[in-house]
């Protein structure tokens, strides 16, 4: 049984869409130099917000503000002598360590509470 041959099929390829209209060019010309202006000030925004967190030099947050002001020993400097981070929950943080003075917690030495598992305290 023959198939029936629908017009598109004779028509072959489909048309070109046809260019913009002017006004669509005008109007995507309008929002590009938006973008582009909006784009200028959130990286100037930016800079400012780098620059603003470089001058400061304090925590970003009250969790690290209380934990550095437990941080300092009696002297109100780093204790040398106890170059770890025990956490509340007893592990133990080496320098390197994500959590090392990030959580509430008390300077320690390396005989002190168990060793993280992620840095090996």
């Amino acid at each position: 049984m023959p198939r029936a041959v629908a017009a598109d099929d004779e028509a072959g390829p489909a048309a070109p869409e046809t260019p913009l209209g002017l006004e669509e060019q005008k109007l995507l010309q309008q929002l590009a130099a938006r973008l582009r202006i909006e784009n200028e000030l959130l990286k100037k925004e930016n800079q400012q917000l780098r620059r603003l967190l470089l001058n400061r030099g304090a925590p970003t947050n009250a969790v690290s503000a209380r934990v550095v002001e437990a941080a300092p020993g009696p002297d109100g400097t780093g204790d040398p002598e106890k170059p770890f981070w025990l956490s509340a929950g007893g592990k133990r943080h080496n320098t390197t360590c994500r959590y090392f003075m990030k959580t509430t917690g008390k300077p320690c030495n390396a005989q002190e509470g168990t060793a993280c598992k992620i840095c090996g305290g």
